[in-house]
């Protein structure tokens, strides 16, 4: 290492600017000012952006970087619906698949219906039902 310049681990930001697309970046607090790419990201805790996410998914054609994933489960509530609120609100309408989940004999069908950039509603044949949602949007 050229010097410590003074994060939390000594490693410098500019050691940190300065590396190529093969270095590996390491330690305690490793911050970037705008993209930071790699081959492999490793990380003993959390990887996150300002907004305390991580948004390396892409989606569409052609690919629009920045997308985030939620995912999650549910049962299906009497009426063979339930509504479904994502962690965080996306900007714009996500990708939703639903899927019994592997607890759930397959028993018919279920959708998400009503996709909105808030939540959607899980409906099917059966109440009571387990189900696996996952969600893809920006």
């Amino acid at each position: 290492m050229a010097g410590n310049n003074s994060t939390v681990d000594g490693m410098g930001f500019e050691e940190a600017n300065q590396a190529s697309f093969t270095d590996v970046i390491s330690g305690t607090n490793v911050y970037a000012s705008s993209t930071m790419q790699c081959e492999d990201l490793v990380a003993n805790d959390t990887v996150s952006d300002s907004d305390g996410e991580l948004k390396a998914t892409s989606i569409g054609s052609p690919s629009a970087y920045g997308a985030s994933i939620q995912a999650g489960a549910g049962t299906l509530g009497a009426g063979s619906l339930v509504a479904i609120t994502y962690g965080h609100k996306f900007v714009g309408l996500p990708r939703v698949v639903v899927n019994y989940s592997s607890s759930t004999p397959d028993v018919g069908a279920i959708c998400g219906s009503n996709i909105g950039s808030v939540g959607f509603v899980a409906v099917g044949d059966t109440a009571s039902i387990d189900f696996d949602w996952i969600a893809v949007g920006l």
